[in-house]
């Protein structure tokens, strides 16, 4: 997530804390936020109207980048929860899947949005594959099954949805499948030779 918005009293303390040290040289930061909100209330309405408009430019960034962020699907205030954490918006580390991208050579630097967007894509990805799989381990005959195996994850991507096709070449076909193909097989080169 952004950086939460500052106050007009931030962004005047902000522009004048090192001048303020540097007149109180020795004193703590307590003594310093002192002077700080003692000057503050100092400044007429006019010279407040300044940090104003810097707090409220900086406001109208924070929502649209909010907005933003919101449009490509992420949760925020499940994000904001986790914010303290390391986790993604679903529960997927996300320094994790930051370094994994970072790994590809052509790939020099990787935005904290381009990162949300791709662990957002994962659990979306991860979401879809668990459901294709379990349709087929329920399709075993038992429509209550919770249980995923591995062989419903290879017969998911060989034999489920075509949006599953590229993983084809990573998982092998299961045995089971491929036995029953080639009897298949067997079967029609029989019934055509016979022909």
């Amino acid at each position: 997530l952004p950086k939460r918005p500052k106050s007009s009293y931030f962004h005047f303390a902000n522009t004048c804390r090192a001048e303020i040290q540097e007149q109180n040289k020795g004193k703590g930061v307590a003594a310093v936020a002192k002077i700080i909100g003692e000057r503050w209330k100092t400044l007429s309405l006019s010279e407040k109207e300044r940090y104003d408009e810097l707090a409220k430019q900086e406001k109208q960034d924070y929502n649209n980048e909010i907005r933003r962020l919101q449009e490509l699907g992420v949760d925020i205030q499940q994000l904001r929860k986790k914010e303290s954490g390391k986790e993604g918006p679903g529960g997927l580390p996300f320094a994790k899947i930051r370094n994994l991208i970072r790994k590809d050579p052509e790939v020099k630097v990787v935005s904290k949005d381009a990162a949300m967007a791709i662990t957002k894509a994962t659990e979306l990805f991860l979401e879809y594959l668990a459901k294709s799989s379990l349709n087929f381990a329920r399709a075993g005959g038992n429509k209550k099954s919770k249980t995923i195996n591995k062989m419903c994850i290879h017969m998911s991507i060989h034999e489920g949805p075509d949006q599953l096709d590229f993983l084809i070449h990573d998982f092998e076909k299961p045995s089971a499948v491929a036995a029953a193909e080639k009897t298949n097989v067997k079967k029609q080169e029989t019934a055509i030779s016979g022909n």
